[in-house]
């Protein structure tokens, strides 16, 4: 065996086990006694104690461990036993009384937190009675909550896991402990790893109350800030509400002062109507000498007024019967079909009782004569034995039948009707060009027979040939289909075509027969896009003989711009048959019958 060497200043940990001595003593720290983990009161050991690194776990001598006698070492390990229990259950006691602490720091922290809930709910009842910036602190006061629970529920959850964990460390170390009591170097390296775990974990539950604390900490300053905010925002509305106050009281005193100026001003608005009175007063003592003075001469004003009113009271009665009669005699000219009065009737009735039917009794603006023929056929007369007295009346070519009106009385009402419109109208346009005009009845048959051609010359003889058609308002084309008569109005002014039926019969081809004519007259200037083909319509005949009447009076409704629907057949259009027979008696539409 070879010789030791002096080594009292080394001790072995064994030795120092045996005198009691942890290995924190041995390096100079604070430790309780019977106790293998460090108090919360115990600076945290660094790298280089025992339970660093490898090369610092043993003291060395000669570059390896110390050697100890056989005995020694027995007495340790039987000391080692007998303690070891009592320290055991010290350890696990110290351990549950770690866990119990750690429990009741959640209690604390959960009633904390419930502290801290009803203070935001304070606070957020406050904050809702403050305006924009109370949101922020509201907003403020959640996020720091919601951190707040969130870094508790975490720490409860390390917590939990870390006693679960020491709880099965501990009953995995009990299961171990008879196992382990022959092996006693591997005994003391799992204690001392146990006692490092420990050290450990006491760390990491430091580290975990440090950031709980820090938590806490921070959510006191986030309170503190929330409360700050709001005693700022306190102290905001508080000084706008001085201000206010200030601004209150100075329109109090604006209002005082304007209430101040008012009295001042009505006091002196009374003063100038005091001063208006007196003054009017003396005007009106003046108006009253002027008044008597003016009704003085009023008087004999007077009298010369009544005078001249009673002289031009005369002279207005005078000038409005004159102006009535003149009423009367319009309105009479406006009724489109108008009665007889009785000197009319007298000289109707006076041609009529003519029996030679070549008897002329008229003659139209052309210088066409009208036979007694030809009124009869306008208004048919009876005999005292009740026949017709134009039965007995010929004309060659015509046929004898009672109210049918012949080529003669159409022609001659056409040319009557434009005559009198030329006439009120100033004849003709600047350029020669007739306003209105008319075909007579047979320019069908000449177009009929001999083509359209032919009807050039008619449009030439009324002086609306060619391009002049379009400045002409109005054309009367009358024409006979089938012994019924209709009648064709075309306004070129206006581009329009209107066709008129008092049997409301089809149109088409009647306009397709304008349409060729105005082609032909018209030339390049005729477009046919922009002639337009009216519906306008024709009172209905109630008889067989009135078509040709109707024709008659639609043309002189067209003439006078009035409405189609003003005709009326009434009573076998007797009234209309007379006016025409007064018309052409009168010598045209002029006079008592002007247009």
């Amino acid at each position: 065996m070879a010789q030791e060497s002096p080594r009292k200043e080394v001790r072995h940990p064994l030795e120092e086990l045996a005198n009691g001595m942890t290995p924190q003593a041995r390096l100079g720290t604070t430790q309780e006694k019977n106790t293998p983990f460090p108090s919360t009161s115990v600076k945290r050991a660094s790298p280089s104690d025992d339970y660093g690194p490898e090369q610092n776990k043993y003291p060395r001598y000669n570059g390896g461990l110390q050697v100890l006698p056989v005995s020694m070492v027995k007495t340790l390990l039987q000391k080692y036993e007998m303690e070891r229990p009592q320290k055991s259950e010290a350890a696990m006691q110290h351990i549950l009384d770690r866990a119990k602490s750690s429990q009741d720091m959640l209690l604390a922290l959960e009633n904390t937190l419930k502290a801290n809930n009803q203070l935001a709910s304070e606070l957020k009842i406050e904050a809702d009675n403050a305006r924009w910036s109370a949101v922020e602190a509201k907003t403020a006061i959640a996020k720091a909550q919601s951190d707040h629970k969130k870094e508790m529920e975490k720490i409860k959850e390390q917590v939990e896991r870390e006693m679960n964990k020491l709880r099965k460390e501990t009953e995995r170390d009990a299961k171990k402990k008879f196992k382990r009591q022959d092996k006693q170097s591997a005994e003391h390296q799992r204690r001392t790893e146990q006692s490092r775990q420990a050290k450990q974990q006491h760390r990491r539950q430091e580290d975990f109350q440090q950031k709980a604390a820090e938590q806490q900490r921070q959510h006191e300053e986030a309170q503190l800030k929330a409360a700050e905010e709001h005693r700022r925002e306190e102290e905001r509305l508080k000084a706008a509400k001085e201000q206010r106050q200030r601004e209150e009281a100075r329109v109090q005193a604006e209002k005082e002062r304007q209430r101040e100026e008012e009295v001042r001003v009505e006091a002196a608005e009374k003063r100038q109507r005091d001063e208006a009175a007196r003054f009017e007063a003396e005007k009106k003592r003046e108006r009253e000498q002027a008044e008597k003075k003016r009704q003085r001469q009023e008087e004999a004003r007077l009298q010369a007024e009544q005078l001249a009113r009673q002289q031009a009271e005369a002279q207005r009665q005078r000038t409005e019967l004159a102006r009535f009669k003149g009423q009367q005699a319009q309105a009479a000219r406006d009724v489109l079909i108008r009665p007889l009065d009785p000197k009319w009737e007298q000289r109707v009735a006076k041609a009529m009782a003519t029996t030679n039917g070549t008897d002329t009794l008229a003659v139209n603006p052309e210088g066409t004569p009208l036979t007694r023929y030809a009124f009869g056929k306008i208004l048919p007369q009876t005999g005292a034995d009740g026949r017709s007295v134009e039965s007995t009346m010929t004309s060659a070519g015509q046929k004898n039948v009672d109210g049918w009106i012949n080529d003669d009385a159409i022609d001659s009402w056409m040319c009557t009707v434009v005559n009198a419109k030329l006439k009120d109208e100033a004849e003709r346009s600047g350029d020669g060009v007739p306003k209105m005009a008319s075909f007579n009845c047979g320019w069908y048959s000449t177009f009929k027979n001999r083509g359209v051609q032919a009807l050039k010359r008619w449009s030439s003889r009324k002086g609306m040939g060619g391009k002049k058609l379009l400045s002409v308002e109005r054309v009367f084309m009358p024409l006979n289909v089938g012994a019924h008569w209709v009648l064709l109005i075309v306004s070129p002014r206006a581009r329009t075509i209107e066709f008129l039926d008092s049997n409301r019969g089809n149109a088409d081809k009647w306009f397709g027969v304008v349409r060729k004519w105005l082609n032909m007259e018209l030339g390049d200037y005729y477009h046919a896009d922009e002639w337009k083909e009216l519906g306008t319509q024709s009172q209905r005949q109630l008889n067989q003989d009135d078509c040709g009447i109707f024709t008659c009076m639609n043309a002189l409704a067209s003439a006078k711009g009035k409405s189609f629907a003003d005709i009326h057949a009434v009573n076998g259009m007797a009234d209309a048959r007379r006016m025409m027979v007064a018309v052409f008696l009168n010598g045209g539409l002029h006079g008592d019958w002007r247009l």
